[in-house]
């Protein structure tokens, strides 16, 4: 089995060219921010891994509602190993999500075959992001 955690974004504001965008290079994912990266776990351990992650999240309910808000609004661009670029918008720091994000790391430590040997390094060095367009080549016009 494989499992990761995730948190939905749901933005309040966005430029208009936003959508269509999306819809054109990434319109495949819902719109998220990845807490704990794609891993594998014995089938065994599913109920266990489980219990583990809701009690982090129990634990860690946003004291304020601006808790709740992260800004997305920095700009970042990477070539991909096939020449393709991803585009991507980090947020602003957020505490609460950078602690959550720290609790959950720490819950999971025995669980430390992830599906990518990358993604240790994104989880370790966590930056909260969204994807907003993949697989986008140099000749792509928008």
């Amino acid at each position: 089995k494989i499992f990761a955690v995730y948190t939905r974004v749901d933005l309040t504001k966005k430029p208009e060219w936003f959508d269509s965008f999306r819809k054109k290079y990434d319109d495949a994912f819902e719109l998220h921010s990845t807490l704990i990266q794609p891993r594998f776990v014995d089938e065994s351990q599913c109920g266990d891994t489980r219990q583990k992650i809701e009690s982090v999240l129990e634990g860690h309910t946003p004291a304020h509602v601006e808790d709740k808000k992260v800004i997305f609004d920095k700009r970042i661009v990477e070539k991909e190993s096939d020449g393709s670029f991803i585009f991507m918008l980090a947020a602003q720091e957020n505490n609460f999500l950078l602690t959550l994000q720290k609790a959950l790391r720490e819950t999971l430590t025995g669980y430390g075959q992830y599906c990518e040997p990358t993604s240790r390094e994104y989880e370790a060095n966590f930056k909260p992001h969204i994807t907003i367009g993949s697989n986008m080549n140099t000749n792509a016009k928008t």
